[in-house]
């Protein structure tokens, strides 16, 4: 079969962490199949190409919106038909519009399950008109498509948002990064949270600066653990200044925390994929208030390098965690307070997070052959059989 993989607006973060790590296993996978790769230039995917494995890269990020519609509404279907495709695999969240084969979309954007108030994840109004927008369209292109979820909880919202066909919806969850090696040593990143001695510890939240990951709250936090008197902590985040206002913002107001004598919070900036490993290495817990995941990785990076996890206590969370994660509310900032307390105060505790970690990292999860496998698997059953939702 030739199988259209489009996967050029997975350029970032978990998407491209998916793409890459899904695209360089389907030559194995799959070798008597061809795959022909859409792709963004200059992330990785050209490192992918393989004899049954064509990379054709597009350069999405300059597109706007009308030339991102063409491209997914006309370009695709030309490639389809020059290829002689037998099913097309949108990677990005969108689909393309009356596809000329079968198509299975990856949905990986929850905020397009979000049913809270916007302004909680999208404060901007140019952001909520995007969005609406965006939705609007998702929802008229996947009525005739197939639906890959990273977990059953967001198979669930799927459902009943979108109305469509239980069997529509399928759930392949994501494996352990692979796609990068780790660094042999610590870097720079690592190497500033070592140097944090006078505060054993550290909080890490590995995530850059979206308002649906709710750094905010982090503020509340840290002033009301430094009213308690609790000297031995510090928050580190990871956070590029650049991302925007909003951003900078809270950095500007977090310095008052990271100038003093004894720091109670470090902003690392953005870290390479290979020194993320040493990151956690250093922490003494993962600290998650987000408020929407489609799945995260960030959550397997912990349990991988023993680290134990704080986080939201939403179903997406749950479903990833389990039992490895101490639970908050995520909007409640002594709620957060009391999980870390509870963690630094409890004898045991912290020890049997880790050692279930380990356990659901081991024994639950699957490799990324047997994610892509799937995804092959899903393409081979919608080509012969054409979806008729």
């Amino acid at each position: 079969m030739n199988l259209i993989l489009n996967a050029v607006a997975l350029r970032v973060g978990g998407g491209l962490t998916v793409g890459l790590n899904v695209i360089r296993h389907v030559s194995v996978v799959a070798p008597d199949d061809r795959f022909i790769v859409l792709a963004s230039p200059g992330v990785g995917y050209e490192d992918c190409a393989a004899p049954n494995v064509q990379v054709r890269t597009f350069d999405w990020p300059a597109y706007g919106p009308l030339r991102q519609l063409r491209f997914l509404n006309r370009v695709v279907p030309v490639l389809c038909h020059q290829h002689k495709a037998s099913a097309l695999f949108s990677m990005g969240n969108f689909a393309t519009l009356r596809a000329p084969v079968p198509q299975l979309v990856l949905f990986h954007k929850a905020h397009f399950v979000w049913d809270g108030r916007l302004r909680h994840i999208l404060p901007d109004f140019r952001d909520r008109l995007r969005h609406r927008l965006e939705r609007l369209y998702f929802r008229y292109a996947i009525r005739s498509c197939s639906v890959a979820a990273q977990t059953e909880a967001m198979r669930q919202s799927l459902l009943r948002i979108y109305a469509l066909r239980p069997e529509q919806v399928h759930v392949v969850p994501n494996a352990p990064n692979r796609a990068v090696e780790p660094d042999a040593a610590p870097g720079e990143p690592a190497l500033k949270m070592a140097a944090l001695s006078r505060s054993p510890r550290l909080l890490f939240y590995l995530a850059a600066y979206y308002p649906h990951k709710n750094v905010e709250i982090l503020e509340q936090v840290v002033a009301r653990l430094e009213a308690l008197g609790i000297e031995d902590f510090a928050v580190v985040t990871t956070i590029a200044p650049e991302q925007g206002d909003r951003a900078a913002r809270f950095l500007a107001r977090m310095h008052r925390y990271a100038a003093s004598p004894n720091p109670r919070f470090l902003n690392l900036g953005p870290v390479p994929l290979p020194q993320v490993p040493h990151c956690f290495a250093q922490s003494w817990a993962c600290l998650m208030p987000t408020l929407l995941e489609s799945f995260s990785g960030t959550y397997l990076e912990a349990m991988s390098a023993g680290c134990p996890i704080l986080t939201s206590d939403r179903d997406f969370a749950r479903e990833v965690c389990g039992d490895a994660a101490l639970y908050f509310d995520p909007l409640d900032a002594e709620s957060i307070v009391h999980a870390i307390l509870r963690l630094r105060g409890e004898p045991g505790l912290r020890q049997r997070l880790i050692e279930a970690g380990r356990r659901r990292f081991q024994q639950h999860l699957p490799s990324w052959a047997d994610v892509t496998a799937r995804y092959v698997g899903l393409l081979r059953q919608i080509a012969a059989a054409p979806a008729t939702f």
